[in-house]
């Protein structure tokens, strides 16, 4: 199957299959929701939202950074800013879990950066949670990021791709 576009068959199987992942996603069965997100990508390797899903089941499941930051770095290339924001808001996260400070920092202020003024993607950029705000303020922010207020500290809401 490498190597090669997947045929309409497999497409729409992989349709299927995240369906039905995101149907248990949404019911909080993460376990049982991974193996149709990782059957999808089997079918349809080039597909980037079922990258999203698994990296918010990594982060916030599993607690596997590093697994999370691959799958939601692979999400944050969707050309579709509808979907590429959660994955964004959610890698910040997960660097930030991972430790990496700097990256976390870069990832937020392009998260925030592309959110239009009055939007719920700006209050969400504003409403990251206390640890990772607190992880990306112990560090001197990039001299641009005066441009921009800090978000404050408060829980960080639920924010799914769709």
């Amino acid at each position: 199957r490498q190597g090669r576009l997947p045929d309409l068959w497999d497409i729409r199987r992989a349709q299927r299959a995240y369906d039905q992942g995101k149907e248990l996603f949404f019911q909080k069965k993460y376990v049982e929701a991974e193996p149709f997100f990782r059957e999808a990508l089997r079918l349809n390797p080039g597909w980037i939202p079922p990258h999203s899903f698994l990296g918010q089941i990594f982060l916030e499941y599993h607690k596997d950074y590093m697994q999370a930051i691959h799958h939601l770095e692979i999400a944050a290339r969707n050309p579709n800013v509808y979907l590429q924001q959660p994955a964004l808001y959610y890698l910040t996260q997960a660097h930030a879990g991972a430790g990496h400070t700097d990256l976390a920092w870069k990832t937020w202020r392009k998260y925030f950066d592309n959110c239009a003024p009055g939007t719920d993607w700006e209050r969400q950029a504003q409403e990251l949670s206390a640890e990772v705000k607190a992880t990306l303020e112990a560090r001197t922010p990039p001299t641009d990021a005066a441009a921009k207020p800090s978000p404050p500290p408060s829980p960080a809401p639920a924010v799914s791709p769709r």
